[in-house]
């Protein structure tokens, strides 16, 4: 199988880990195209009798990675991260937020239906429902999603500004109210033929939780890159790159 893999920073473990996962055939083929910030060329994709400009995928001109794909190449495509996350979730309601949600976040109240709205709103400008309609415009064939990454379980427990959000939802109520509408996103892209493929149960705590161990910044770790430090509860190591890219392999295969 001929497999297209197109994501943000979330899909560096994943790709690192490629190498040590074998194919499930001789004719296995894994292709990366990782956005970086510091990426000048947009990734361009070119179907049968269309061609779409994907802007929010910037490739590092100096890397080895081509800024072209041809749908023809491949038989899946799979998208990574791309903001589509319970982080975005928890983040949106910081300045509004459902009326019953059983935590107050310091934001303007929004009655059960505007919050479904308002949900969908910001679940539409997304980089990743854009994303998934530039590539369906130019391919049908199989479309995976990969969420990012959700927070690491340090980020309910430890201080810092960005960190106070997240300590509300350390309890089981508030933890399963985000979790139900992070369930009911997904749905909305499996209506539209996208398969949604989730990290495995045994890199979760608590429902709504990475485990710490999975993270690339961790407390009382060395950690010459200064994840922790700069409070990164959101990239992932290389031990959950290979956990999360077996579990993409399989719901493939």
């Amino acid at each position: 199988m001929r497999i297209c893999f197109i994501g943000n920073s979330h899909l560096g473990p994943l790709a690192v880990s490629s190498q040590d996962i074998k194919a499930v055939h001789d004719a296995d083929k894994r292709k990366f195209y990782i956005s970086r910030t510091y990426g000048t060329q947009r990734l361009k994709v070119v179907g049968l009798n269309k061609v779409s400009i994907l802007d929010m995928v910037k490739i590092d001109a100096d890397s080895a990675t081509k800024s072209t794909i041809f749908t023809e190449d491949y038989d899946q495509f799979v998208i990574v991260g791309f903001g589509f996350s319970l982080i975005s979730i928890v983040e949106s309601w910081r300045e509004y937020q459902p009326d019953d949600l059983p935590a107050y976040l310091g934001g303007q109240l929004m009655t059960k239906e505007v919050a479904k709205s308002y949900n969908n709103y910001c679940l539409a400008k997304s980089q990743a429902s854009r994303l998934l309609a530039e590539l369906r415009a130019v391919t049908d064939k199989p479309i995976t999603l990969v969420p990012a990454p959700l927070p690491a379980k340090w980020a309910a427990e430890e201080s810092g500004e960005r960190l106070e959000t997240f300590h509300l939802f350390r309890g089981a109520e508030p933890a399963r109210y985000v979790h139900d509408v992070f369930m009911k996103q997904q749905d909305r892209f499996r209506a539209e033929g996208i398969r949604i493929v989730s990290q495995p149960l045994e890199t979760i705590d608590e429902l709504i939780w990475t485990k710490s161990t999975l993270c690339l910044g961790q407390p009382g770790i060395d950690d010459p890159r200064g994840f922790f430090e700069k409070r990164d509860f959101y990239h992932m190591n290389k031990k959950f790159g290979n956990l999360m890219l077996q579990e993409v392999l399989d719901a493939l295969y």
